[in-house]
């Protein structure tokens, strides 16, 4: 792998830390993995753990199933940054992790998928800025979270042009204001949530949909919202819009 831009940046982090841990988003743990990032993880022989965050958007089926399944290559715990709760378990998997008493820890992954929050969250303060945008982290941090912890940040390693929309907005990995095609979004994230999770749907959407045709709850979605063009007729584009917005906010 050629170690260019971002990448530059990613393996000078690695190196500087004891060891890496990957955050993914528990709703979509297995689409989050990036093989790059293994391989150079193992390149630099650091010590590797998974942390699924945002694990209060997710059913509790989704992350058991996920933890089972990462487990068998690598360590793996669950937590949500937004609830603030389990610092106490954190680091302790990290110092487990670590096999010494003073250790460096960095957090790499995703824009978006919470690594400047789990900072804030571990460190006890407003160490490093979050954002719902995608990108806002743009240089590397090392801050205190304790006497015998040590933290690096650094910003999001997959190269945007690679992945389609669909997914991004999905990972909460772009704005939605700047989508080509957000119907197409809303529709992927409403047919994902069918499959996934319905409840989770019932709660975006703020009813139980009638039918099971994306196309068909994205217009029921329109009128219910009150979101209508000219003759009465659902604005499936505004209305995808705010669904997208909302979904990569967390709301």
């Amino acid at each position: 792998m050629r170690k260019t831009g971002y990448w530059e940046r990613v393996a000078r982090v690695i190196q500087n830390a004891d060891i890496i841990l990957e955050v993914l988003d528990a709703r979509f743990a297995h689409e989050m993995r990036n093989p790059a990032l293994k391989s150079l993880i193992e390149r630099y022989h650091k010590k590797h753990g998974i942390l699924l965050n945002k694990s209060d958007l997710s059913s509790r089926r989704q992350v058991q199933a996920a933890q089972s399944l990462i487990r068998t290559e690598v360590p793996v715990m669950s937590i949500s940054a937004k609830t603030r709760k389990g610092k106490m378990r954190l680091k302790t998997f990290i110092h487990r992790l670590a096999g010494q008493k003073t250790c460096t820890v960095a957090f790499v992954g995703y824009p978006n998928c919470g690594k400047s929050s789990l900072i804030n969250f571990l460190c006890g303060r407003h160490s490093a800025k979050t954002s719902s945008i995608a990108g806002f982290t743009r240089g590397e941090q090392r801050v205190r979270a304790s006497e015998n912890l040590f933290v690096l940040d650094s910003p999001g390693i997959l190269p945007f042009t690679q992945l389609p929309e669909e997914k991004l907005m999905l990972f909460g990995a772009f704005n939605p204001q700047s989508a080509q095609d957000i119907e197409s979004c809303a529709l992927y994230l409403i047919e994902f949530l069918q499959k996934n999770n319905p409840q989770k749907l019932k709660e975006l959407i703020g009813f139980t949909p009638e039918g099971t045709d994306p196309e068909a709850i994205l217009e029921e979605s329109a009128i219910r919202k009150k979101k209508l063009v000219r003759g009465g007729t659902p604005d499936t584009q505004t209305t995808a819009r705010l669904l997208c917005t909302q979904w990569v906010q967390g709301k």
